[in-house]
């Protein structure tokens, strides 16, 4: 809370990011990949503008603050990653934040590949751990 600008970028297309406010979906719930296959959606929540931005190959959020609560990156696996191997399934997140000072922070997600909860359709794709 309290950041005055917060950029996160997915680079993986085999990913899909969402925003969540506790166990509150506020944007990207998995339901809605029903996407043209470029576009950008800006949204008002708690005194602060979202703006989700995608395409084939990437996808952003960007939260101009001060933020006024806590929100959560979502990150799902859409396509199952048998096809394309389990390394491709992870995350490729990168993050950027700014806060009172005009400093600016850059930071990296890396992930290692878990199991699938389900073994056809949606599922959750189980992370075994991840660091920055």
């Amino acid at each position: 809370m309290g950041a005055t600008s917060v950029v996160v970028t997915n680079n993986n297309y085999l990913t899909h990011m969402a925003i969540k406010d506790g166990d509150s979906y506020v944007l990207g719930y998995i339901q809605e990949l029903n996407l043209p296959s470029h576009g950008e959606t800006q949204q008002n929540y708690q005194e602060m503008l979202i703006i989700y931005s995608y395409s084939n190959t990437i996808e952003t959020i960007n939260i101009a603050g001060p933020t006024t609560v806590e929100l959560k990156i979502a990150v799902h696996v859409i396509l199952q990653p048998a096809l394309f191997g389990d390394d491709k399934a992870l995350a490729d997140i990168t993050w950027e934040y700014q806060i009172d000072t005009p400093t600016s922070t850059t930071h990296q997600w890396i992930g290692t590949a878990g199991t699938c909860s389900v073994t056809c359709g949606l599922g959750e794709y189980r992370v075994q751990g991840s660091k920055c």
